[in-house]
Order: C-alpha cells, then structure tokens, then sequence
C-alpha cells in the first residue's frame, strides 16, 4: 500500500512538471504566433526577450494552477483521471 502512495506522488509530480513545461511552450509559441501574424499583416516583426520571458511567466502560472489541480485530481483517485 505504501509503494501504491509513493508511485502516484511521483506520477502526481511528473504530471505537474509536464503541464507546466507544455503550457509554458504554448504560451511562448502564441507569442510568437502573433508577432508573425503582426509580420504578415505588414507592421513588422517585433519582438523581444521581454515579450518572451513575459509569455513563459503567464505560462509558468497558468500551467501551475492547472498542473496543481491536475496532479491533485489524479492523486485522490478522481473517477476520469
């Protein structure tokens, strides 16, 4: 029974590091997306480390939150997770 707790804590885990990482990569692939739609529109491209850090940031947050709630759902054995 204690291996069961310490095998979903790890999976808990793994499943909040990945939400994290695949949020972060869309957040920052968005902001790309937009400045090259910004580009083909004509204005330019325009685009720096602080719009990206600023993506990864909303990223990092938004995949927590959810990372949390995912992890925590799976963890408590959740009927769908």
């Amino acid at each position: 029974m204690k291996n069961d707790r310490h095998f979903r804590i790890l999976k808990s885990l793994f499943i909040l590091a990945a939400t994290v990482l695949f949020i972060i990569a869309l957040s920052v692939c968005g902001t790309l997306f937009f400045s090259l739609l910004q580009w083909f529109l004509g204005d330019g491209f325009h685009i720096n480390w602080q719009d990206i850090v600023h993506g990864a940031k909303i990223g990092f947050y938004g995949g927590g939150i959810g990372g949390i709630g995912l992890a925590l759902l799976h963890f408590f054995k959740v009927k769908g997770f």
